[in-house]
């Protein structure tokens, strides 16, 4: 297993990638993915639609119970916010 930088490139924090990150179009594009720029979160974007272990990165991202900074699965924290909310109300729906 490798290491990833986790949170905004001037982090510290560090942790384990699982198998699929080793794969992920991203790997060692930290600054990219938490870029401020338009420019840099497209480039991000187009770098996650390309991505072959994009949906591994989308459920691991949706199912941390925190939300993650950056452009996660060629989703912005906002809107992984709404998918996590959608997701919530249709688990509810279905529930009752």
């Amino acid at each position: 297993l490798g290491w990833c930088v986790v949170g905004h490139p001037a982090a510290e924090r560090r942790v384990v990638t699982a198998r699929w990150q080793d794969s992920a179009a991203c790997a060692g594009q930290t600054r990219l993915m938490y870029s401020d720029s338009a420019f840099g979160l497209a480039r991000a974007r187009q770098l996650c639609a390309g991505c072959p272990v994009l949906a591994d990165c989308r459920e691991h991202v949706l199912g941390l119970p925190h939300q993650e900074d950056g452009m996660w699965a060629g989703m912005s924290r906002k809107e992984r916010q709404r998918v996590r909310r959608i997701r919530r109300e249709l688990s509810m729906a279905v529930a009752v």
